[in-house]
């Protein structure tokens, strides 16, 4: 897989075009920020990957309020088209939401939540 690292406003608004308008159903999807807690941390990164591409998008070089409206557009476009898939998308919805970015509506699988309804009740069943 090729990891692209995107720092340019135009290169980011290109990127996030192609990917909205692609045949690619199933987007892995993570943020970074600079602290564990994202009430109080900055949004660092945003990462997209798709089948042979991760992007990482900095969002510091590109600038926070740019990088809001750039992902609003992107989310517009993507609606009920594209599934985020996240590991504990509680982190990153709270990310989200601390610059002003909504994911109400959007398709969402969080494979933290689906790794435990599968183990949900195994220790009761195999004992351990």
């Amino acid at each position: 897989m090729k990891v692209k690292y995107i720092k340019n406003l135009e290169i980011a608004n290109d990127i996030l075009n192609e990917i909205a308008e692609s045949d690619c159903r199933y987007i892995g999807t993570d943020t970074e920020g600079t602290g564990l807690d994202p009430h109080t941390s900055k949004m660092r990164l945003f990462q997209l990957a798709l089948d042979d591409v991760a992007y990482m998008f900095d969002v510091f070089a590109i600038g926070q309020d740019a990088f809001v409206e750039l992902t609003k557009r992107f989310l517009k476009r993507a609606y009920k088209r594209k599934a985020f898939i996240f590991q504990n998308f509680m982190y990153d919805l709270k990310m989200f939401w601390s610059i002003g970015i909504d994911f109400t509506g959007q398709i969402v699988f969080d494979t933290m939540i689906a790794a435990k309804v599968l183990e949900c009740g195994l220790a009761i069943v195999t004992g351990k």
